[in-house]
């Protein structure tokens, strides 16, 4: 039974990134998926845990130096472990942040619900997209006169 349930947990794995790389055009396997000789190798990359440690830890780098520079520009959150940061700014409405990260084609999720509508939901990303994001967020609150 137990090697039953492995073999049932590698292949919805595999199903899962086969679909999630479908949706994306490729992009979880590097744009084939075809079942090409390059689709071993590329399998064979989620499965290595050196590599798996080498993103996690630039990840954690990443949301911590995030969450560092958010505090310093007036956002306040709970503490994440995640991917992703859930923030609100103190004098600049969420909705107002999100539509103007948005005309700038830079993407976080904000929803208009109850009790969580002045908050960003900000998926980190890489070290240039972040640069890129905490830039942008930072002149807009100066230029608005909120930092």
């Amino acid at each position: 039974m137990m090697k039953q349930t492995r073999m049932i947990r590698i292949s919805f794995f595999i199903v899962t990134a086969l679909i999630i790389g479908a949706f994306w055009g490729g992009f979880y396997f590097g744009g084939s998926l075809s079942g090409n000789a390059d689709s071993g190798i590329q399998i064979a990359s989620v499965e290595d845990q050196a590599y798996f440690e080498e993103t996690l830890h630039k990840i954690i780098q990443t949301r911590e130096r995030t969450k560092q520079r958010l505090t310093e520009l007036g956002f306040t959150f709970r503490d994440s472990k995640s991917n992703f940061i859930f923030a609100s700014h103190k004098s600049c409405p969420a909705e107002e942040l999100f539509e103007m990260l948005k005309q700038k084609d830079i993407y976080v999720r904000y929803f208009k619900k109850p009790r969580i509508d002045n908050y960003l939901r900000i998926t980190i990303g890489t070290d240039a997209e972040m640069d890129e994001f905490l830039t942008v967020v930072e002149q807009y609150l100066k230029d608005t006169g909120r930092l």
